[in-house]
């Protein structure tokens, strides 16, 4: 990184919060932002400056400087740079368990924002909305690191989300789109054969293409790595069938993973919580 580059954190005092703010001075058309996956943590991501597009779940977004994404957990996203570019970006992440420190009225938010999975806020809608105050705002909480900070920031976050939510349906619409139509036709018959061999053989031959321009086609429309898209698709479905009550020996075999042993490390290493440990967390909530 070049010396004008920098990256500032800041976490609340009870580590449910955190707020990261970062300029790269000459971003470059690579794999250095690449495709990830907060599982327990929601993301309100601010586009300062650059020149990107937005991967979210094999979509693209066209998004405008000032503009501002939120993002539910458990979604695949990654931002793509255009072009050589200076990349001023702000996030706030915070954890599902704020939901439940108040009352049940914030759990309903929880389920809507959930299920809605990402908003797109154009910028014209943050000025007038003052979105970018409240998220200074929660910023400037975090970092005072004091029991009364990390309140203030709590009811900030609550009240940009549902401000947020309530801009869905006049501002949201049609923000996403796919550039190829057989990359959607590739993700649905990925998302239906979860529990087939995805191997990159297979489905070359379900698509007659070659193995190589199957990858080089599947990482230039989407952003993702197919590989990698297939490993998070079936981490994602087995932590919703883990929420509908079934074991984690059944989501292991329903997403594909032939070996438990190996359904056991990749659920660990993504969510950084073993498949019991989320079973017993989805008490708390």
């Amino acid at each position: 990184m070049k010396k004008t580059d920098f990256t500032i954190r800041n976490t609340s005092l009870n580590g449910n919060i955190y707020s990261v703010s970062a300029l790269t001075n000459n971003a470059q058309k690579n794999n250095k932002f690449e495709i990830h996956t907060h599982y327990d943590k929601f993301e309100i991501y601010y586009f300062i400056k650059g020149d990107l597009y937005f991967a979210f779940e094999g979509n693209r977004i066209n998004i405008e400087e000032g503009s501002m994404v939120i993002i539910a957990n458990g979604m695949l996203h990654r931002p793509i740079i255009k072009n050589p570019c200076l990349y001023f970006r702000k996030r706030i992440l915070f954890s599902r368990d704020i939901f439940t420190e108040f009352n049940s009225s914030n759990t309903e938010l929880y389920k809507m924002l959930q299920k809605t999975e990402i908003i797109v806020l154009e910028k014209q809608t943050v000025d007038k909305m003052k979105f970018d105050i409240l998220f200074n705002e929660i910023e400037d909480f975090i970092s005072q690191r004091t029991k009364y900070c990390d309140f203030c920031a709590m009811i900030s976050i609550f009240s940009l989300l549902i401000k947020a939510n309530n801009c869905v349906n006049a501002y949201n619409e049609n923000k996403m789109e796919l550039h190829n139509d057989k990359v959607l036709v590739i993700m649905r018959y990925i998302d239906d054969n979860l529990k087939e061999c995805l191997t990159y053989k297979n489905l070359a031959k379900q698509f007659s293409m070659s193995e190589k321009s199957l990858y080089k086609f599947f990482k230039k429309e989407t952003g993702f790595a197919l590989g990698n898209y297939i490993n998070e698709r079936r981490i994602i479905k087995s932590q919703s069938i883990l929420n509908s009550g079934k074991s984690a020996k059944e989501a292991a075999i329903e997403t594909g993973f032939k070996d438990y042993t190996v359904f056991y490390r990749s659920f660990l290493k993504k969510t950084g919580i073993t498949p019991l440990q989320y079973i017993k967390n989805l008490k708390d909530i």
